[in-house]
């Protein structure tokens, strides 16, 4: 692989240094597809760009770019796609599939915001997601989402349904004080006026209702799958025993 072009020295160390932090992405997410943002690694979406604008002028016998033939094969190694499709829907179902268990692992949910410059291209795929079970749920043939789709998304406790961003704050401040509670405690039954925790025993009841609703086939609740399993983790009793 004898390169017959000069590489400037100093190019050539940033080259490498991009080339080590691309390395390190692909270590930690599992692709090359770097967002143009990335938080974590600024500026190396931009790079990745250049060298797809520069394998295209490879391609096409321009030899005015320093993307070498050795270049292309480091790149190549840790996956690099030459051929970048516009849209998410290009990537594999699977590949995206993988990429929201990875999410889930690292942020314990499938609620992936749009507010996330690193994954908006993800958060996009879970909204299309949503929409297909819709046409699903409503004999629509044109339904992209498969049936076994359907029930992985499930195993992994996939919210169906979009959760407010500020609500979710409210409930997960609200799951905390709970936490608090059941600490100092024993039990999850709150009573409806608590001095120390205010407002704790009306949002339990609240839980309680929604639940009723969710057993009673009503989606219209915030109550999903991922917090009633959050709630049963610190003992929550979904039937309230009278005392006599």
């Amino acid at each position: 692989g004898f390169e017959w072009k000069v590489i400037d020295e100093r190019e050539g160390d940033q080259w490498d240094q991009r080339y080590k932090d691309l390395v390190s992405y692909v270590e930690e997410f599992g692709h090359a597809r770097v967002p143009t943002k990335s938080l974590k690694y600024p500026g190396l979406g931009n790079w990745v760009s250049q060298q797809l604008t520069y394998y295209r002028k490879v391609q096409n016998g321009d030899s005015s770019t320093n993307l070498t033939g050795n270049r292309i094969q480091l790149l190549e190694k840790v996956g690099f796609k030459w051929k970048i499709k516009e849209t998410s829907e290009a990537v594999p179902w699977d590949q995206w599939f993988q990429d929201l268990v990875m999410y889930k692992q690292e942020f314990g949910h499938t609620q992936v915001p749009h507010t996330s410059l690193q994954h908006q291209a993800l958060a996009s795929w879970v909204s299309r997601q949503r929409l297909s079970y819709k046409t699903f749920q409503n004999g629509d043939s044109s339904c992209m989402l498969t049936e076994t789709q359907i029930q992985v998304l499930n195993e992994i406790g996939f919210e169906w349904k979009v959760i407010d961003e500020r609500e979710g704050d409210q409930w997960d401040q609200r799951y905390k004080d709970l936490v608090s509670y059941v600490e100092e405690f024993g039990h999850a039954r709150v009573p409806t006026k608590s001095l120390k925790y205010p407002g704790l025993g009306n949002w339990v009841s609240q839980q309680l209702t929604y639940y009723r609703k969710v057993q009673n086939g009503d989606s219209s609740t915030n109550l999903t799958g991922n917090r009633i399993q959050l709630l049963e983790k610190v003992g929550f009793e979904w039937k309230v025993k009278i005392n006599s």
